[in-house]
């Protein structure tokens, strides 16, 4: 079976999956995902001339059954992961009247009195004035998770951050919520192989939230950048990442492409009991 493969990331993210063994009399099994976000503490290695820190903004897990296994989805077991958000709407109306008085003053004056008289009249208008309030609730947690399908037809969930700026902490109890029921369609004499069921958490480069950068030894590697043309402190990291990926013989992504695919994790899930 397939380990926590990316151990570059062993620390900003841990991954397990398993299911039951299926059987003769068990042909449908439960398969249950283990995942758990914390900030990272890169570049600790003595030779190595960069140290930061990594936290997650967004990622995405995967379930990928290739199409070689006999093994169907039951599509009504999906944890679908619906996020619920309840609200209510009023309406208030209220009418204001606006009004003036316009018009003139007449005098008149003889030897033994002053008369005065006041010609016009009163005008005014009507104003309706609507408010509307709109309340909404929704329940706080601390990653937010929302199931869709990729373009390859796969089951996945996207995390992003509840409470928190960055991802911290599980998304859910893997224990008590399975992400899908599998059913078993291959022969007898086939089932006492275990299925493959991969499960792989990945982001984007814009979804790693790199700070903290120290250069350990800023002379020298200040002249190793400038050779490789790394102009600050944040290509370095992003060389540090990239160098490592190549060395577990994982695909290099471009560090300056924010939309770049990064690999956090494969794994193959385990049978288990």
């Amino acid at each position: 079976m397939l380990s926590n493969r990316v151990r570059i990331f062993s620390e900003l993210v841990s991954v397990d999956a398993w299911h039951l063994p299926f059987t003769e009399k068990r042909l449908a099994v439960s398969l249950h995902a283990d995942v758990s976000f914390a900030t990272a503490r890169m570049g600790g290695e003595e030779d190595s001339p960069v140290r930061f820190t990594v936290d997650l903004k967004r990622a995405e897990l995967r379930v990928i059954i290739p199409e070689t296994e006999q093994l169907v989805i039951d599509r009504a077991s999906i944890a679908r992961m619906e996020e619920t958000t309840t609200g209510t709407q009023k309406s208030k109306s209220t009418r204001k009247a606006k009004g003036a008085v316009k018009g003139g003053v007449s005098l008149s004056a003889d030897q033994s009195k002053l008369t005065g008289g006041v010609s016009g009249g009163v005008s005014g208008s009507v104003e309706r004035e609507t408010v509307e309030e709109v309340s909404l609730t929704r329940k706080l947690t601390g990653i937010i998770a929302s199931h869709s399908i990729d373009g390859e037809g796969n089951n996945r969930w996207s995390f992003v951050p509840g409470t928190e700026r960055v991802l911290s902490g599980k998304p859910w109890n893997a224990v008590t919520t399975p992400l899908m029921k599998i059913k078993d369609k291959r022969e007898s004499a086939n089932k006492l192989i275990t299925p493959t069921v991969r499960v792989e958490l990945f982001c984007r480069r814009e979804d790693l939230d790199i700070k903290n950068i120290v250069l350990k030894d800023s002379g020298i590697f200040r002249s190793a950048m400038s050779r490789a043309g790394f102009p600050n402190r944040m290509n370095a990291a992003e060389a540090y990442i990239r160098n490592k990926l190549i060395e577990e013989g994982l695909p290099s992504p471009n560090m300056s492409e924010d939309y770049a695919v990064i690999s956090l994790a494969q794994i193959l899930a385990s049978d288990e009991g």
